[in-house]
């Protein structure tokens, strides 16, 4: 059995070519059909009926990667051990968290206590750590809770807005889903940012990227644009090409047979008698400048704002009537 919102994750991991995926508050029970994802190990831990705070969470890992459990095991977390290429061939722990929320005051503590003890061995060795969750505290509970570890774990900041939690109307947005992660890992990651375009739950995925050089490439240095060939001009001086002294420079260093490695270098020199016969006879003209493209008008972004609104209305109330208004102004302002 696979559910839409199953369907809807694997689409992401297929679109955002994710090396891991945490998840929280899967709801898959013991005894329930697995998560499963192409491509992908899948770690679970599964949830528990009852006001327990044990909803499920679970690790998907590329099938590129060596990955392996290591820690206790505990309802509300799962430690992964990975590694591979992908991660710069460096041995990484990566974990899933959800923390029970605060009406459930002593099952929260005891695991909070619980995840340090086992975080603590950990974050003492060198491995890159990441910690992905629904935390469900606020950004002072949770440093207030990582300065335990002294300095060796800490809450990577969000570039932009962190809020991740949202409700149907987009109001009550709160910071919970978070990475945690010790100084290796913040020197090898990526800012994450909170995926507002991703509407699977009522939270939005935080995402962040491995930087490497395989990830982050230097850019290709930009090549001069090719000169202009003037048609026009070459009708009327093609004698004069034709006549010109530079093809005779050819001429005379063609040997007769031409051998692979003579030929190679005659192309070279044709192709620069041809170049500089154009230029000299006035067929080839500068370059034109590179047109710049400008930034989108307000009017185009408001009506792609009101667009994700509109779809929003339509998915979750299948009310078409902002749907038939964005498809209205997209075609007044020429989307």
């Amino acid at each position: 059995m696979v559910s839409l919102v199953e369907t809807e994750v694997a689409l992401l991991l297929r679109r955002e070519r994710l090396a891991c995926l945490a998840l929280q508050e899967t709801r898959a029970y013991a005894g329930s059909w697995p998560l499963n994802f192409h491509e992908y190990f899948v770690f679970e831990r599964p949830a528990r009926k009852g006001d327990t705070g044990e909803r499920g969470v679970a690790l998907a890992i590329h099938k590129s990667l060596a990955a392996f459990p290591v820690g206790v095991e505990h309802p509300n977390w799962i430690l992964v051990q990975v590694s591979g290429a992908r991660l710069e061939s460096r041995s990484w722990i990566l974990g899933g968290v959800y923390v029970p929320q605060k009406q459930l005051g002593p099952a929260r503590r005891s695991m909070l206590c619980q995840l340090s003890k086992s975080l603590k061995a950990a974050a003492n060795g060198d491995h890159p750590i990441a910690i992905m969750g629904d935390w469900n505290m606020s950004l002072k509970a949770i440093n207030l809770w990582v300065k335990k570890f002294n300095g060796h774990l800490s809450i990577f900041q969000v570039a932009g807005s962190p809020s991740s939690l949202h409700t149907k109307t987009g109001k009550g947005r709160t910071a919970i889903d978070l990475f945690v992660v010790n100084s290796s890992a913040r020197d090898l990651l990526s800012r994450p940012k909170v995926d507002r375009n991703c509407d699977l739950s009522d939270h939005w995925p935080v995402l962040s990227r491995v930087r490497s050089s395989k990830s982050f490439p230097n850019p290709t240095p930009l090549q001069p644009s090719p000169p202009n060939f003037n048609h026009s001009r070459l009708k009327l001086v093609r004698r004069e090409m034709l006549l010109h002294p530079g093809w005779g420079e050819l001429d005379r260093v063609i040997s007769d047979p031409i051998s692979e490695l003579h030929l190679e270098t005659l192309c070279g020199m044709f192709q620069e008698t041809s170049l500089r016969v154009a230029k000299e006879s006035g067929i080839l003209t500068p370059p034109l400048p590179k047109k710049t493209v400008g930034l989108a008008s307000n009017a185009i972004r408001h009506a792609l704002k009101r667009r994700s609104q509109a779809w929003t209305q339509l998915r979750l109330h299948g009310s078409t009537e902002s749907w038939n208004k964005w498809q209205e102004e997209a075609a007044r302002v020429k989307l």
